[in-house]
């Protein structure tokens, strides 16, 4: 009898250790049923790195939340302290209503976007596009830009970071301090030069008359 007893005893040990192992070792059950899964963080640092492990760009923002499609697109509310690097070394810092890290890993920029260098507004748009492969950012809807102290409008800017090379394109209108205003179909500036083109139109030119005394 005392053996039976053993035994059994052994036996309810033994479900209980195994029962015990199953459900700390079980994966969890899939949340398929309660709908799609997202990944939603609220204020943190994003870094996006390259292939050989340089710094691409990060940036702060109130919220990120992952695409619901799998996609793997990436949604940002009010970005601060963005930065976009080139060769690992901040290149320009930037801010933005929103954005969007895109399947292709773009970074589109919507709503007051303004990039700064060195603290100082450089331009501003509703739209900026990080393209990562050619290393571009574009601007494809109205920009007001900064040079050298003075102002200038166009419908487009692109900027290349591999040649340091930046266009400004369509209606470009440029306002010196001293009043002059210059009108062409495009401006590039390169090696440290702003040059203006006319393209389908001349490049033209307005002073601004001096008030007469009274």
């Amino acid at each position: 009898m005392r053996r039976v007893v053993i035994a059994v005893t052994l036996i309810i040990i033994a479900a209980l250790g195994y029962w015990l192992f199953d459900f700390v070792t079980r994966p969890p059950e899939s949340p398929a049923s309660e709908g799609p899964l997202v990944t939603r963080f609220s204020e943190p640092h994003f870094v996006k790195y390259r292939r050989g492990g340089e710094r691409e760009w990060s940036l702060k923002a109130e919220v990120v939340e992952e695409a619901t499609d799998g996609s793997g697109t990436v949604h940002f509310e009010k970005i601060t302290e963005g930065v976009l690097f080139k060769e690992n070394e901040p290149r320009f810092s930037f801010v933005a209503d929103r954005g969007v890290l895109t399947a292709e890993r773009d970074l589109r920029l919507i709503g007051n976007v303004t990039f700064f260098e060195d603290g100082e507004s450089v331009f501003e748009s509703n739209e900026v596009i990080w393209q990562a492969a050619t290393e571009t950012v574009l601007a494809p809807t109205a920009v007001s830009a900064n040079y050298d102290g003075q102002r200038l409008r166009a419908d487009r800017l692109e900027a290349k970071l591999r040649e340091d090379t930046v266009t400004l394109s369509g209606n470009v209108v440029w306002t010196t301090q001293e009043g002059i205003e210059v009108w062409a179909g495009m401006a590039v500036y390169a090696d440290e030069r702003l040059q203006f083109t006319g393209g389908d139109e001349p490049v033209r030119m307005r002073l601004e008359r001096e008030s007469s005394s009274q």
